[in-house]
């Protein structure tokens, strides 16, 4: 039991100092909004103008 929590505890510290670097969190962003999500930032809700030409 020691040992899994123990390895529980060094993932989450892990998971949180890479998150904490800024290069990862353009990373996440980046892999965000090429799935589609709709957490990624650059998603708008307004209507795209059709144009008349």
């Amino acid at each position: 039991m020691q040992s899994s929590m123990l390895f529980v505890t060094l993932l989450l510290i892990s998971t949180l100092l890479l998150v904490s670097v800024p290069s990862a969190e353009s990373t996440l962003i980046l892999l965000l909004c090429a799935l589609g999500s709709p957490l990624c930032p650059f998603t708008t809700t307004a209507a795209p103008v059709a144009s008349s030409t």
